[in-house]
């Protein structure tokens, strides 16, 4: 059993009451962008590689079967992969410590980035929380409460090791989460709970200037940036029910992709035509995807989903992530 620390458990029961998802509104329908479907599926074609988690162990889905990446002894969290596809960030989570680890593409240990482990006592240990590649694979941004406090941003080189904070000054007295890169590696959005509830925030890391991009009264979580920059998709919680929005970068435009009340962890395709995402109907969460039209966000709609696995129950909360 994973053991969290109180500041950890206490952003993780954040995000798991905001997604309340354990009870769809139907078992038998799918409804997409507002058209129900009788049955979970479209006839579209998916490719790539889809990393989840599942009871604390990598899988990869990819030519329609999954299969277990990581092996049992070790329990991870968030994995990334590196826009080359060639190496995967994740969390491996400890009994009292979490850190950003790198992978090979097979699931194997490559580096430890982190050393949150404290030698002096468990209250000197730290946690770390999604990881996102810098588009150019040098960085990686992630979550933690390294430094004392509430979970901040932070970025770690991967060949030094380099640790440093972001440049940002904290609107509220909040956690973050969940930082993905754009396309430029310029920005960081992530999503900050520094107000009644949890919305996305982008950061300039070059000047440090900092917009607010949405304010849902529910609140938002799990943003991740498309690859051309362009849009970012995240869920929205709304009335109990939780399904993925794009919205414009520089937050204009927000349009509904999904219309299935269980939704999370959105995940864009490569070339930016699809968004994978997890729900469950009534199964446990298991992982769709649906192509969405190109263009602005007001243009991006999704079609009917196409279910990708069954009875997988994977781990909704852990994030998933696409490559080539």
């Amino acid at each position: 059993m994973r053991r969290l620390s109180f500041a950890f458990a206490a952003i993780l029961l954040v995000a798991a009451i905001m997604a309340a998802c354990s009870q769809p509104t139907t078992q038998t329908t799918v409804n997409v962008a507002g058209t129900p479907v009788t049955q979970p599926s479209a006839s579209f074609d998916v490719s790539g590689r889809m990393l989840f988690v599942k009871d604390g162990l990598i899988n990869v889905w990819s030519g329609g079967t999954a299969r277990q990446l990581t092996q049992a002894g070790s329990a991870f969290d968030g994995p990334s992969w590196s826009r080359d596809g060639r190496r995967i960030a994740a969390v491996i989570v400890g009994q009292n410590h979490s850190d950003v680890m790198l992978l090979t593409a097979d699931g194997k240990m490559d580096k430890q980035l982190t050393k949150n482990l404290s030698n002096v006592s468990i209250a000197d240990s730290r946690w770390a929380r999604r990881p996102s590649w810098a588009p150019d694979g040098t960085r990686i941004a992630f979550a933690t409460d390294r430094g004392g406090g509430r979970f901040g941003l932070w970025t770690v080189e991967v060949n030094s090791g380099t640790i440093r904070r972001a440049n940002y000054n904290a609107l509220g007295d909040g956690d973050v989460d969940s930082p993905s890169w754009s396309q430029d590696g310029k920005k960081l959005a992530f999503i900050a709970f520094w107000g009644d509830a949890s919305q996305i925030y982008v950061l300039d890391t070059t000047t440090a200037a900092m917009k607010k991009l949405t304010s849902d009264k529910e609140g938002v979580y799990d943003a991740v940036w498309s690859p051309d920059g362009a849009r970012i998709a995240y869920v929205k919680r709304s009335a109990e029910r939780h399904d993925i929005w794009v919205i414009d970068a520089n937050g204009d435009v927000e349009s509904q992709v999904t219309n299935i009340g269980t939704a999370r962890s959105p995940a864009w395709s490569p070339d930016g035509q699809m968004i994978a995402f997890v729900a469950d109907q009534g199964q446990g969460f298991d992982l769709y995807a649906t192509r969405i039209s190109a263009g602005s966000a007001s243009g991006a709609t999704g079609t009917a989903a196409k279910q990708l696995t069954r009875g997988q129950n994977i781990d909704a909360a852990d994030g998933i992530s696409w490559s080539k």
